[in-house]
């Protein structure tokens, strides 16, 4: 897909108008973490702070609250939606999900059934863009079905790399190329009228309304790190939030990617093929930001 990375910058990031407010901006609700993988949670908030929406939430377990208070800078509001290292979907919890424009789910949380249904309610009452990742894709990989019970209003994204998606599609399809897993991933976003970002060297969107979309950016080594995907995951939240403004669904999933993958190649110019690292990567995308300064 060809966008105009130029356009999606000045609109996003400097033609704001001088009237603006944050609800302007949107708000995003990451919900992530357990005792385990505290640092998940903080990976893909920093990210989608980064993406500039006008308010970012984050919710965690009880067990890493106070962690996460000191580790997440003080933009972030965040949410207890649970009473142990799970979350629980309390009356609360479906008061409070619409609030939010965009949420992103699953990243370091347990793969247990509190968690499965939390995820099962969130589907059900929740109406807007909604990404999950890590354990979220585990949990449906267990149950599929119960992307069947999801209401009609809800925009879902599933970011699998291609070990998720072997476990998704059911199949025995191996090795690093995208191309085997591509109909067996159309035919899932058919089923289930989702959309999934698949993710290995290289990347490509197919979307509930059967388009797909290749990244421009292939082989970059540096992204090749354990926590890039929940990075990743934060910042296409972060956008979703409010870039659906100005820009259609699939531009704004293919424009974060872009912008992602472009971070990774300046890391690698100025640094090495291994040189990922949290403030890198921040560090690399407000340079591409600042480019199209005026």
């Amino acid at each position: 897909m060809e966008f105009d990375i130029k356009e999606f910058i000045e609109k996003l990031f400097y033609n704001r108008s001088k009237t603006s407010i944050k609800s302007d901006f949107g708000k995003a609700l990451i919900i992530a973490g357990s005792k385990k993988y505290p640092g998940a949670a903080f990976i893909a908030t920093k990210l989608c702070e980064f993406a500039s929406p006008g308010y970012v939430a984050l919710a965690v377990p009880e067990t890493i609250y106070l962690p996460s208070v000191n580790m997440i800078s003080p933009n972030s509001i965040h949410e207890i939606y649970s009473n142990s290292d799970n979350f629980t979907f309390t009356k609360e919890v479906e008061n409070s999900i619409n609030k939010y424009d965009s949420i992103l789910f699953g990243n370091g949380i347990n793969l247990s059934k509190e968690n499965k249904i939390f995820l099962e309610k969130l589907l059900e009452f929740y109406t807007g863009y909604l990404v999950i990742d890590g354990t979220g894709l585990r949990l449906i990989s267990e149950d599929a079905n119960i992307l069947s019970k999801k209401n009609s209003k809800i925009e879902i994204l599933l970011t699998p790399h291609l070990g998720e998606a072997k476990d998704l599609f059911k199949t025995n399809v191996s090795g690093r190329n995208l191309k085997p897993y591509l109909d067996l991933a159309l035919d899932y976003t058919k089923k289930y009228q989702v959309n999934i970002l698949l993710k290995s060297y290289d990347k490509t969107l197919i979307t509930r309304r059967c388009k797909i979309y290749n990244s421009q950016y292939l082989e970059i080594p540096s992204l090749a790190k354990a926590g890039s995907g929940d990075a990743l995951a934060g910042l296409i939240t972060g956008f979703l939030a409010y870039a659906t403004k100005n820009f259609i669904y699939d531009d704004v999933i293919m424009a974060s990617e872009a912008l992602f993958s472009q971070a990774g190649k300046l890391i690698e110019e100025k640094y090495y093929a291994a040189g990922l690292t949290l403030d890198r990567l921040i560090e690399a995308l407000n340079n591409i930001i600042l480019e199209y300064k005026e």
